[in-house]
Order: structure tokens, then sequence, then C-alpha cells
């Protein structure tokens, strides 16, 4: 499985951030914005949206891209 962090800019609350498309094999499975620790108390790839085996209750914070791949791999797995 191809995993691709595709960035892009998210509009949330009013302000820009920064975020990622979480794409597998080309197909989107999730969506990544960027806490800042000054903003939002802590930092970290939040997860906006996961969908399918991705969804969940409540969204996990990931502290970088490779925690964001074993992420992706092991809920797919």
């Amino acid at each position: 499985m191809k995993i691709t962090l595709q960035p892009v800019e998210l509009l949330l609350q009013g302000r820009c951030v920064s975020a990622r498309l979480v794409l597998c094999d080309g197909r989107l499975c999730a969506v990544l914005s960027w806490l800042d620790p000054d903003l939002d108390g802590e930092a970290g790839w939040f997860v906006e949206a996961g969908f399918g085996r991705l969804a969940e209750p409540s969204s996990p914070v990931i502290p970088d891209f490779e925690g964001v791949e074993a992420w992706v791999v092991a809920k797919l797995s």
C-alpha cells in the first residue's frame, strides 16, 4: 500500500492551518490538520476526518509523519 500525505491548507475557525490529505493507493482515507502548540495547547497531526476503517469516535493526535503512517497501516491491516 502506498501512503501519500498531500499538503493542503484547511480553513478552521477563521484561520488557515497546515493540513494533509492522507491518500492510500490514491484514495482519500483521512484529513489531518496541524495543531500549533501556541494556539491549541499541543503539537501534532489531528485527525479531522477518517473514512472507512480510519473513522474513529475520538480523533487521535499523532506527533509526526512516521506516526501517521504507522496509524494508517495499523488501521488498514
